[in-house]
């Protein structure tokens, strides 16, 4: 039998006598691994979870790798009223759930595609319950970074594309047409609105403008910067509060006895003058149903932002605080 192989056959994995040599032995015990006689007096520690973080793959997708099997893949489009936020849930490689979020003109999360990755991971029935769990602590943690890096990449390659008007138009018009096309496009639903008097400014003017807007994209605005820029501004949203109006009930309206409150970071119903519930960090929570037209104004809630509300039982386990 040969020295470096094993009675059957198989080369031996260390050393020439298959036990471990000196320099691994020390390189394993300084990394906390036991070996020799004590090797099965103290257990291996467990290896510690790897968070890979998201991944932007541009034109407005964004990959989340959660695991070495798990994935979502989210990207945003547009619909008649304002947008969706669409995600679909891969199992090694196997598509397993699409999700999609509609929105009238922003939402309220903690990053982009939140709730819709957090729908795709409640759907699956292929998921262990302890992969949702996983994937549940994935979606909760803090992406204020990445979300930074990622709107800082996503800034620079519209800019650049606007910045593309230079070449690609004949004149001072068609320049100016293009990049401002190309920045609507690429800043819907980012809050982008143009003067009411745009169309009255000189090519100049309109020239100027958007060369500022496209130089200040592509330089990477970070939270000093920002509040370097704006010292003033307040960190928390002021409130401001709007009716309630039926999409999916078929009542033509709720005639003032639903409103939304919108600040702080916090999305409330106000049900006649009681707060039935709330959206935060991209959770729904509701505080009870009290009556059937209340439990009307919550289904309506619920569904404009993205969430299932079918039944009484259903909305108070999957969203609900004891009444």
């Amino acid at each position: 039998m040969a020295k470096g192989t094993t009675f059957r056959g198989a080369p031996k994995p260390f050393g020439g006598s298959g036990h471990f040599n000196e320099p691994r032995r020390h390189s394993l015990q300084a990394k906390g691994f036991k070996t020799g006689h004590l090797a099965d007096s103290v257990p291996m520690p467990a290896p510690k979870p790897r968070f890979n973080a998201p991944v932007y793959e541009g034109l407005g997708v964004t990959r989340f790798p959660i695991s070495d099997k798990i994935e979502i893949v989210a990207r945003q489009g547009k619909s008649r009223d304002g947008f969706n936020h669409f995600a679909t849930l891969y199992i090694n490689g196997v598509e397993d759930v699409a999700t999609k979020v509609h929105y009238i003109n922003r939402t309220w999360e903690s990053y982009d595609y939140q709730s819709a990755i957090r729908q795709a991971v409640e759907k699956s029935k292929t998921l262990t319950p302890a992969e949702k769990e996983m994937a549940y602590a994935y979606i909760d943690k803090d992406m204020s970074k990445f979300e930074e890096a990622r709107v800082n990449k996503e800034f620079g390659q519209i800019a650049n594309i606007a910045k593309l008007g230079e070449i690609f138009g004949k004149d001072q018009k068609e320049k100016n047409d293009w990049k401002e096309r190309m920045l609507k496009a690429g800043l819907e639903n980012k809050g982008l609105e143009m003067p009411e008097d745009w169309d009255k400014l000189d090519e100049n003017t309109k020239e100027a403008r958007l060369n500022a807007v496209i130089n200040m994209m592509k330089q990477p605005v970070s939270e000093e910067r920002r509040e370097q820029a704006e010292p003033s501004a307040p960190r928390e949203y002021a409130e401001t509060t709007y009716p309630l109006e039926p999409r999916y009930d078929k009542r033509a309206s709720f005639y003032g006895k639903a409103k939304i409150i919108s600040g702080n970071n916090r999305l409330t119903l106000r049900s006649y003058t009681t707060d039935v519930a709330y959206i935060e960090n991209g959770k729904a929570y509701v505080n009870g149903t009290y009556s059937d037209t209340t439990l009307r104004h919550i289904k309506e809630f619920l569904k404009q932002n993205g969430f299932e509300a079918d039944t009484k039982d259903q909305i108070m386990k999957d969203y609900g605080q004891k009444e």
